[in-house]
């Protein structure tokens, strides 16, 4: 006779039990509940120096960690399709990212160019390196524009400004 296994607790019951063990609430997603290290943010000190750093928090000590960081920080334009929808690749407006590791947190603003109101919403994705699946290498960004309406909203002249961590890559 078969038994059945029981079913893996669910995001929300991890998310709840973590809690209970660290006793705060955690703000982070369920893909972050399984590195307990994840980013929440960066920054940089522009000058002479120039020091960037990303931060850091885990799950069971509090505080935060700011570790040295390479930043990438990109801005373009372009226009939605007929769809009210751009996909494109940082590596079109970037003339190199090799030899770096690309990694959260990312941050992208997206701003129509409009006298008309639209709304714009993006999403993105890094991209696995094909000779190196472990290590991103490029990232895409999609970005929706729509009318007041939400209907997809065509040919939308949107600037975007992209910022995120590139680790160098130590073979």
């Amino acid at each position: 006779m078969r038994t059945r296994r029981p079913s893996p607790p669910s995001p929300e019951d991890i998310k709840r039990q973590l809690e209970a063990a660290v006793g705060h609430t955690l703000d982070i997603s369920h893909d972050q509940l399984l590195k307990l290290r994840f980013p929440v943010g960066t920054y940089a000190y522009l000058g002479p120096d120039e020091n960037a750093n990303s931060t850091w928090a885990t799950i069971f000590f509090p505080g935060k960690y700011c570790n040295p960081a390479t930043l990438v920080d990109v801005c373009g334009g372009s226009f939605t399709g007929a769809d009210g929808k751009r996909v494109f690749l940082l590596s079109t407006v970037v003339c190199s990212l090799q030899g770096s590791d690309l990694s959260e947190p990312v941050t992208i603003v997206v701003t129509p160019l409009s006298e008309t109101p639209f709304l714009t919403t993006m999403t993105y994705a890094l991209v696995p390196n094909p000779q190196n699946p472990q290590f991103f290498n490029d990232l895409q960004i999609t970005v929706f524009a729509w009318d007041t309406n939400g209907a997809p909203a065509a040919n939308v002249g949107f600037h975007w400004r992209c910022r995120l961590v590139a680790n160098p890559i130590i073979l």
